[in-house]
């Protein structure tokens, strides 16, 4: 487990990572050379493979650096899983390859797919009968739909697009910062003992998190998306509406005759009393 968990977490991140890639590519082509034809299914098969492929081959190291070391305290021991390796500068050139090849190459390859992407939806023309709307008796209404000469729709994709690059850049820079720091910069060791066991954990997870989060960002700018889940909300409130209404007067009714026959059960007291005098 020492070496197949770190192998199937690091393979798990870089399938990710290159999956990122291959989406930014195939909206690029779709919505910059929109004439063209659109990717066939073998050659999204081999996309798929492509990305396991080189997720596997750059993580495949870990299978020959990480050791279990066990550490004998009086009556107690503990096992360790750690990294090491034969020279340090290996280690180093490790972490600069895998730094470029998981972050910054996809960060910049990313980045200007979407650059692209953004330049041609802002300044693609608008299509002449939204000119004719607009300038129709419901000028007031298609005006709302425009920010500037923009559409909204357009705009919101393009939000999107850099909302997806930010969370990106963020979410991995603490994790590869951390890296850099413990491999090339000379700590000390409460320093780096602090960093170990307080900081990285939380600099896993947040780098781990860009994975969950993207899909939420997708829906978030999806109209359709948003438009289902509010619809599925509002039914839900009104099916509870409904059974409200429906088990009033069910409810009312076995009340009333608690009621009416607690009062018959007071009287029957008082009588037994009276008769009892």
């Amino acid at each position: 487990m020492c070496k197949l968990t770190p192998l199937v977490q690091g393979i798990s991140v870089a399938a990710s990572v290159f999956t990122l890639l291959a989406i930014a590519y195939d909206r690029y082509k779709a919505i910059v050379f929109p004439t063209e034809t659109r990717m066939s299914l073998r050659t999204m098969k081999k996309l798929l493979v492509a990305v396991w492929f080189f997720a596997v081959a750059i993580m495949i190291p870990h299978v020959f650096n990480m050791h279990l070391i066990r550490h004998h305290s009086g009556l107690y021991h503990y096992d360790f899983c750690v990294e090491i390796w034969p020279d340090l500068m290996f280690h180093k050139i490790y972490t600069i390859l895998l730094m470029s090849l998981v972050y910054i190459g996809p960060l910049v390859f990313v980045s200007y797919l979407y650059g692209r992407i953004v330049y041609r939806i802002w300044y693609r023309p608008n299509p002449s009968n939204d000119h004719a709307a607009a300038t129709g008796p419901n000028h007031r209404v298609r005006q709302e739909e425009f920010v500037g000469a923009v559409p909204k729709r357009r705009v919101r994709v393009i939000k999107m697009l850099i909302l997806v690059v930010v969370l990106f850049t963020l979410s991995w820079l603490p994790l590869y910062t951390l890296w850099i720091l413990h491999d090339f910069v000379d700590l000390p060791e409460s320093v780096r003992l602090f960093i170990d066991i307080n900081i990285f954990p939380a600099a896993h997870w947040l780098a781990y998190s860009n994975s969950c989060v993207n899909p939420l960002v997708y829906g978030f700018y999806n109209s359709n998306i948003r438009q289902k889940i509010l619809s599925i909300f509002s039914r839900d409130n009104t099916n509870d509406r409904v059974m409200n209404l429906k088990k009033g007067p069910i409810e009312a009714h076995p009340l009333s005759e608690r009621n009416r026959n607690r009062r018959m059960s007071n009287r029957r007291v008082t009588i037994v009393h009276e008769t009892a005098l």
